[in-house]
């Protein structure tokens, strides 16, 4: 009699669970895998004797979330967060042990908080290399065992240049094969740490990566940034690797850098997009760059804004670049306009070829002073047949409709003219040689 009740209760539990979507028994396991995260959060806390903190457990509970703020992080909490890590409970879907000074440095309230911090602790943990070095391998333990269901990692602000450091902060991507974003601001990785991720970055693993911090690293050889690329390119043609939604390389001005001039790393993102680099938003904040360095860039839409009003091969592709962020450089704004538009114009080319949106080109704006601009951009870039119109030429000119024995002739092979659109975009700026 006394299992009785509890065979029904298993059987409308079964009941139940073939009666819900996919979607919902998802859903329901990954509420239960954080409730579980969070109780182990507590009793660890328990274990130790310490108080465990509010913001940390719910985080847990709600998103399965572990953010650590490693400046006002005392020794308590990094003994806590250590035996967590070990005891790797599933629902941990983000991870992020995070340095605030990197992103509340002009917060005054905050440095008087992280002073208070470091004179009890005697240091904040990021420069203890001991309880570091702790941290990491605590890291490597939980990436081998619940690595799988990992989403987003984030070790902005750590100071990873010591190489055994190095060492346990990489050890654990290969086991990562859910990774999406990884973001490494800050590290101090500079070319040598940059080589020790290369290997995990262009192998076979990290297929689903979409987003790439390596902003504020103090890197300069452009030659692995280049490998980089190629590498992505080559493994999103062949192991369906995704496309890179953010690459972020802002912060390190000696990029490339070749005297006074840094257009080397350009050309090198151009090459990368020819070779069929699928690169949505890239992130040059704070790059010393100047309007000479932006050139290859500019030439570079203008010659694929050229192919697509051409109809030439290749011409139905879509241009995977969105968005360039160039935030902080020594750069007039006709220039910064220039390249958005650009990119814009070539998004809707390819809208209104497929038959995604039915508005006009002329929909994107421009100022009077595009048409000499573009004649400057054509010049530079040697495109045979490139004529700038002016503005008034066909501005408002209504479009006559051809007749029926006119549209059925065949085209005559021309050279390809300016798109008629480009004197309604944005100013390119003038491109001196």
């Amino acid at each position: 009699r006394q299992q009785e009740p509890r065979e029904k209760t298993k059987r409308n539990a079964a009941s139940a669970g073939r009666g819900m979507s996919p979607f919902r028994l998802c859903s329901a396991s990954a509420e239960r895998a954080q409730q579980r995260c969070a109780r182990v959060y507590r009793t660890v806390c328990a274990r130790l004797g310490f108080v465990p903190e509010l913001a940390v457990c719910s985080d847990l509970l709600d998103f399965g979330t572990l953010a650590i703020d490693l400046e006002l992080c005392s020794d308590a909490q990094a003994e806590s967060l250590a035996v967590f890590l070990r005891e790797a409970p599933p629902g941990v879907q983000q991870l992020i042990l995070y340095s605030g000074r990197c992103l509340f440095s002009g917060d005054r309230d905050y440095r008087a908080r992280m002073r208070a911090v470091q004179q009890r602790n005697r240091g904040s943990l990021r420069h203890h290399e001991a309880r570091l070095q702790e941290l990491l391998a605590a890291l490597n333990v939980f990436s081998s065992l619940q690595g799988h269901g990992l989403a987003i990692l984030d070790l902005s602000g750590l100071s990873l240049h010591h190489p055994a450091q190095l060492l346990l902060a990489f050890q654990c991507l290969p086991d990562l094969t859910a990774l999406q974003r990884l973001h490494l601001g800050g590290c101090g990785l500079r070319d040598k740490g940059f080589i020790q991720l290369l290997p995990h970055l262009a192998g076979r693993g990290l297929l689903r990566l979409s987003h790439l911090a390596v902003d504020r690293n103090g890197m300069q050889d452009v030659r692995l940034i280049a490998k980089f690329m190629r590498s992505r390119a080559e493994r999103q043609r062949r192991c369906n690797a995704v496309p890179l939604q953010v690459l972020d390389l802002s912060g390190n001005p000696m990029l490339g850098a070749c005297g006074s001039r840094r257009g080397t790393l350009l050309h090198v993102v151009c090459a990368s997009l020819c070779n069929g680099l699928l690169l949505r938003t890239l992130h040059i904040r704070c790059m010393c760059l100047t309007a000479q360095d932006l050139q290859p860039l500019l030439l570079f839409i203008w010659r694929e804004i050229a192919r697509r009003q051409s109809e030439v091969a290749g011409a139905y592709r879509s241009f995977p670049l969105r968005s360039v962020a160039l935030e902080g450089n020594s750069l007039d704004c006709e220039f910064v306009e220039a390249v958005a538009d650009g990119l814009e114009l070539l998004a809707v080319l390819h809208s209104t070829r497929f038959g995604r949106a039915r508005a006009p080109i002329t929909a994107v704006t421009t100022s009077a002073a595009t048409a000499s601009l573009l004649a400057r951009a054509s010049a530079a870039a040697r495109i045979p047949g490139a004529k700038a119109v002016p503005p008034a030429a066909h501005a408002h000119a209504p479009r006559r409709r051809r007749k029926r024995s006119q549209r059925r002739r065949p085209r005559k092979k021309r050279e390809h003219s300016p798109p008629r659109s480009l004197n309604r975009t944005s100013s390119l700026p003038i491109l001196r040689s």
